[in-house]
């Protein structure tokens, strides 16, 4: 997904070989690699040794806020194998939410400086969002308006 403070899509995984004391496997969402302070996210079922599994996110994706995620935080997603003795941690993914800019440039100025019919020349001028801090760069694209003469 491409908006700030969600995530979505699927976690996939490979179980572990030998699950003859694991009961199920929990992926969290944390903000350090050592998991502390996390979240759990999904759970996963044994059964599959050794096998890759996915699991959905849920539809609409996760809201990171409630979680203690803004939309500028990297994460990490860790997974552990449980039984009712505890857990393990397993490998950690790290990840940053990935979102289109909402904050819009507040104006665009173009002065077309060259006189001749079908051609441009000039310096686009932009003033900058008030807020910029989820914008890297200001694309501007040059759209056509053929208009028939009457």
């Amino acid at each position: 997904d491409l908006q700030g403070g969600y995530i979505l899509g699927s976690i996939q995984m490979t179980t572990s070989a030998n699950e003859s004391d694991v009961d199920d496997y929990a992926v969290y969402i944390a903000f350090t690699k050592d998991g502390l302070n996390r979240s759990l996210l999904a759970t996963l079922p044994t059964g599959f040794p050794g096998k890759v599994m996915n699991q959905y996110l849920p539809f609409g994706g996760v809201d990171l806020e409630p979680l203690g995620f803004s939309p500028a935080d990297s994460f990490y997603l860790i997974c552990y194998s449980r039984n009712t003795f505890g857990e393990t941690r397993g490998p950690a993914f790290f990840s940053r939410d990935r979102a289109v800019p909402t904050n819009l440039a507040q104006n665009i100025e173009f002065y077309d400086q060259d006189v001749r019919p079908k051609l441009i020349s000039g310096q686009a001028i932009i003033t900058a969002a008030e807020d910029d801090s989820d914008v890297e760069a200001y694309v501007v694209y040059r759209a056509v308006l053929e208009v028939e003469n009457q």
